[in-house]
């Protein structure tokens, strides 16, 4: 997938889930360290992750560290 792609993906999430995203996803962050840093629920991290995950392409988009999302 290309980067425009990718950025077009994630700017089509809502900000609640794109932070959580941008957190894990691309600074790297463990669960337990985004969950301290927005000051939520440990649970509440990993429902964003997923549902955010579930929000691009229907679930088919796997997030990747390197470019983001990836098939």
């Amino acid at each position: 997938m290309n980067e425009a792609r990718a950025r077009n993906l994630l700017a089509q999430l809502p900000e609640k889930f794109r932070s959580v995203v941008i957190l894990r996803e691309i600074e790297a962050m463990s669960y337990d360290d985004i969950a301290r840093t927005l000051k939520i629920p440990l649970g509440r991290v990993k429902i964003m992750l997923f549902r955010a995950r579930k929000k691009n392409e229907g679930g088919r988009v796997k997030w990747n560290v390197k470019n983001a999302f990836r098939f």
